[in-house]
């Protein structure tokens, strides 16, 4: 199946594809086509490849961006509340999102915290920090003619 084959759509469909672009249906065939090519070459690919089966699909994400912690926040429980699903903080990330669920395959909204994102990058900034530091020190062994320190 590819986009051509959408030639013979009804109303409804034209008006969707026109709604966006075709964003939608092309979506739509990916997975589709992604579902006939895992049924058809799954367990040849997986034994080709060392694994025993095919792994869980990832999430599909869309970040919330723009405003405040609690605007952002706001715009996920009004998307987790159209959805009825609940939104949640991960702990292992600390994003708060909320996600629904299609068999193996979930879409994901969420935001990421402003002190989540401070965190992290002051978190990037300290290791940058070291390995300036380790790199200095080597520099200056090497320079020196000595080996630089394991």
């Amino acid at each position: 199946m590819t986009l051509t084959d959408l030639a013979g759509r009804t109303p409804r469909e034209t008006a969707q594809y026109e709604a966006d672009h075709g964003a939608t249906a092309a979506l739509a065939i990916g997975f589709r086509l992604l579902a006939a090519h895992v049924k058809a070459h799954g367990t040849g690919d997986m034994a080709i490849l060392g694994r025993t089966r095919m792994p869980e699909p990832p999430a599909w994400k869309i970040a919330v961006f723009g405003g405040t912690d609690d605007e952002q926040r706001a715009r996920v429980d009004a998307w987790a509340r159209r959805h009825g699903v609940t939104a949640r903080t991960d702990e292992a990330s600390g994003h708060y999102e909320a996600a629904v669920s299609f068999g193996a395959v979930r879409l994901v909204a969420y935001m990421i915290p402003q002190r989540v994102m401070d965190d992290r990058l002051a978190g990037a900034k300290e290791r940058r920090e070291a390995i300036r530091r380790e790199v200095a020190g080597q520099h200056d062994a090497i320079t020196a003619g000595r080996r630089p320190a394991a």
